[in-house]
């Protein structure tokens, strides 16, 4: 699958974006990469 060679960007991106932000950053990408409709996270502090 291509979309793994993707992760360190998409990595480096959710890290370098506003903590508010990070989530947009990775759910804007997988509804972008898998056509996603729905996304649910579940963050462990």
């Amino acid at each position: 699958m291509s979309g793994h060679s993707e992760l360190p960007r998409l990595l480096a991106a959710a890290e370098t974006a506003a903590p508010a932000e990070a989530v947009d950053v990775v759910a804007e990408d997988l509804r972008r990469r898998f056509n996603a409709t729905q996304l649910s996270f579940l963050i462990l502090d």
